[in-house]
């Protein structure tokens, strides 16, 4: 059995819309000294459009091989295999550590939205992986589960 946790980038969205409508409006009342062409605001809409096809949602999946993690329409993603982690552990990011995929002090973060995550700590490497989730402890089960049906200890 597969497990499948889908976040929607609230935090991504609103703030997109909202810039796309007043791209809208600024362009309709053709407001400022130097008004927006048509031709600006196709291109600067275009630009938020694909941001947010990119970024609205992130999917983590596990199943027995892999942890996947993509974004929005899945273009970005990210594949961890069940057998190359070493430990898992329950986390609470700091609030700066922010949204998206960062470079944190000592690894990366892949995060939609709010604080809670698992952390992941791979074999053969010093860094680690943090996955932002709204259920940290059902998915740290679901990883355990398969690490275990793996024979790999946790």
């Amino acid at each position: 059995m597969k497990y499948i946790e889908r976040q929607i980038g609230w935090m991504i969205i609103v703030p997109g819309i909202g810039i796309l409508v007043l791209l809208l409006i600024t362009y309709i009342n053709q407001w400022g000294n130097n008004p927006m062409s048509f031709s600006g605001l196709i291109i600067i809409s275009l630009i938020f459009v694909v941001s947010l096809l990119l970024f609205f949602q992130m999917k983590t999946s596990v199943d027995n091989e892999q942890i996947r993690i993509s974004y929005g329409i899945g273009l970005i993603k990210k594949a961890i295999a069940i057998k190359n982690i070493e430990r898992i552990e329950i986390v609470r990011n700091k609030w700066y550590y922010g949204l998206g995929i960062r470079m944190i002090k000592n690894g990366w973060l892949y995060n939609i939205q709010g604080l809670d995550a698992i952390e992941l700590k791979l074999k053969n490497s010093k860094s680690i992986i943090r996955i932002g989730t709204a259920d940290s402890k059902k998915l740290k089960k679901e990883v355990e589960l398969k690490m275990n049906s793996s024979g790999i200890d946790n």
